[in-house]
């Protein structure tokens, strides 16, 4: 074995030897409990600093995802890059990466989660430029690169305003004065302010609308980069939002704007993936819709649910990136072809959406809104899979059977995360928002919201198959993506042109 081969085959030993320690952790952690644990600590320019992990359900629960999820990217790899030149040169920078991002779900105050944060960030930018002599890849990295940094701002800015007000950078103090109603409704406006940001910074690494243009464009990359991006570092927008909502479920502002631009950003993703015939550009804007979705499960105050998405779209996603082989095979075996609709079924699924979101209201005094407001969503999502179907050449009862078993199971696996969310979780994430009225913005901003999913719902059947004017223009927009990457590709030629 050569040189080469050496250090690959070490690498991809130690991010098996730290799967497996993380799972162990996960199973330690459910044992005996939550606890922080301080390796170094220091006074700095008068700040006191601590390098310490916060070892708890949700920080294990995601530590064992992402080392799972690099160990089976690894093994993938092996194979996949097996005669590359630079196969060193990914599998350090994986390792790399994927031990910035467990730093970042282990972090316990909010200077280890800055660095982290931006560590995973030059970790996938360098994977990014696997192939530096592909112009359209270095331009890919580059956008990405400069929508991370404004993130970065937003998220420093968030965090600056944070510490201004609660005196210190540990999550755990900052979590009891900001369940100190009396504190809490001081410096009310401050904590707004700076949840504004945060919100903002979420926004910026999960590829939310307008800041999604980068995402669609680094099909450059070895798949295994693609997998480990979609399924692990997207999702760090959600993390930091589940992390902090402790801070956040008070606070009315961000909120607000983590639903909206969520709605859109699901949307948006979902209309332009139906028009994509490229395999992996599809599941490209499959992933801008379904962190829209997690950004919007999070908007509403519903953070197990985001949590479940979390995990759920991550081992999804790894799967779908490293099998686009089999997908595309499949794919013209079935070759089923979603039949269009007119616009009464979707005004039949936006009403019931929002009348859902109307007994939301009503049940129970609106303590359990977030969730009413999710399954109207899901309303319309089931509405539109049974309509879209075509007439003929498929067993419709086999199709209903296959979604009845899907939702059934899907309604177990999040029931039981949701008891394991309340028993081992209490503390560690917030419940839901408080109490929801028809005058509270939340719901004004949730109803905009179903109405905006049912607006997709409506596009959607005319996408299928586009027959007027209308149609055809916009499913042409939407091919292009709005032409967001060609005037943002413009702007970067300009002022940082990439050498070809």
């Amino acid at each position: 074995m050569n040189r080469q081969g050496l250090g690959v085959r070490l690498v991809h030993w130690t991010l098996v030897t730290q799967a497996v320690l993380a799972v162990a952790l996960f199973a330690w952690e459910a044992m005996n409990g939550a606890g922080t644990f301080t390796v170094l600590r220091g006074m700095v320019a008068g700040l006191d600093l601590n390098l310490s992990f916060r070892v708890d359900a949700l920080s294990t629960v995601l530590f064992a995802m992402i080392s799972v999820l690099g160990a089976v990217i690894s093994q993938y790899s092996l194979r996949y890059l097996d005669g590359e030149e630079r196969q060193t040169y990914f599998y350090k920078n994986l390792l790399f990466t994927v031990t910035a991002v467990s730093l970042l779900v282990l972090s316990s105050n909010l200077i280890m989660f800055f660095l982290a944060w931006c560590l995973s960030s030059i970790g996938l930018h360098r994977l990014l430029l696997f192939y530096p002599q592909r112009p359209l890849a270095v331009a890919a990295a580059r956008k990405k690169f400069l929508i991370s940094r404004l993130g970065d701002i937003f998220l420093l800015a968030g965090f600056a305003i944070c510490y201004s007000v609660f005196k210190s950078f540990e999550f755990e103090r900052i979590f009891a004065l900001a369940a100190d109603q009396t504190f809490a409704m001081a410096n009310g406006s401050m904590i707004a302010v700076s949840g504004v940001f945060l919100a903002l910074g979420a926004m910026a690494k999960s590829a939310q609308f307008p800041l999604h243009f980068w995402l669609p464009e680094t099909m450059e990359t070895p798949t295994p980069v693609s997998a480990l991006m979609h399924a692990g570092i997207i999702n760090a927008g959600g993390f930091l939002i589940i992390r902090l909502s402790p801070l956040l479920t008070h606070v009315e502002l961000p909120h607000l704007i983590l639903t909206l631009a969520g709605a859109v950003t699901a949307v948006y993703g979902a209309l332009v993936m139906i028009t994509q015939n490229d395999i992996k550009k599809k599941l490209a804007y499959s992933t801008i819709s379904q962190m829209g979705l997690m950004i919007f499960a999070c908007g509403l105050g519903a953070y197990s649910i985001a949590l479940f998405h979390i995990i759920a779209h991550s081992f999804y996603k790894a799967y779908a990136f490293l099998s686009t082989g089999d997908l595309i095979v499949e794919s013209k075996k079935s070759a089923l072809q979603l039949a269009p609709f007119g616009v009464l079924y979707s005004a039949i699924a936006t009403v019931a959406g929002l009348a859902v979101l109307y007994y939301g209201v009503v049940y129970q005094n609106g303590t359990h809104f977030s969730y009413f407001a999710y399954a109207g969503l899901l309303i319309i999502a089931l509405m539109q899979c049974v309509v879209a179907l075509p007439k003929s050449d498929f067993s419709r009862p086999r199709y209903f059977a296959s979604i009845a078993g899907m939702m059934f199971l899907a309604v177990a696996i999040y029931a039981g995360i949701e008891i394991y969310v309340n028993t081992r979780m209490e503390g560690l994430v917030a419940d839901t928002l408080d109490v929801v009225t028809l005058s509270s913005p939340i719901f004004a901003v949730s109803a905009v919201s179903i109405m905006i999913f049912g607006v997709g719902f409506h596009l959607a059947g005319k996408l299928y198959r586009p027959t007027d004017a209308f149609s055809k223009r916009l499913y042409v927009r939407l091919w292009n993506g709005h032409y967001f990457g060609q005037k943002s590709s413009k702007v970067l030629s300009a002022v940082w042109p990439v050498q070809s």
